[in-house]
């Protein structure tokens, strides 16, 4: 794995310029305890931590996505109905009573809410939009 190194330099007119060359970006060595470690053992760690941010900032972002669609849900309800349940883990107090005006409400969110986790969990969507789409949608 090379990366570009463009660190300024001085010319012989005495102006700074950069000067680009492609460099290595590791190379082998041996640590103060005698351990060789290798330019590619180097890189496949390197590789394996940008993937492992690169998968971090997709749940990240997924979670968000989820988090977004409840509270909507949520939110929406108490627009239409005078509530104010302020997210999806205030609904279980509200949902042991089925003569309670708002019970169908919170038992179809504790019914849906972990349908919609395993269908994020389960997805392979690339891009927003088809995750989006591949979520399911709460019955009324």
């Amino acid at each position: 794995m090379a990366y570009i190194d463009n660190s300024p330099e001085v010319d012989g007119k005495g102006n700074t310029v950069e000067k680009w060359k492609i460099v290595d970006k590791f190379n082998d060595y041996t640590d103060s305890d005698g351990i060789l470690h290798t330019k590619v053992e180097q890189e496949a760690e390197y590789l394996a931590k940008l993937d492992a941010d690169a998968l971090s900032q997709k749940i990240k972002a997924a979670t968000n996505i989820v988090d977004g669609i409840i509270q909507k849900e949520i939110d929406d309800y108490n627009t239409a109905n005078g509530t104010a349940f302020v997210d999806v883990n205030s609904l279980p107090k509200f949902a042991f009573d089925p003569s309670y005006a708002h019970y169908s409400f919170c038992m179809s969110m504790m019914t849906w809410v972990p349908s919609l986790w395993e269908a994020a969990r389960a997805s392979t969507a690339t891009d927003e939009t088809t995750f989006i789409a591949e979520l399911p949608t709460r019955s009324v």
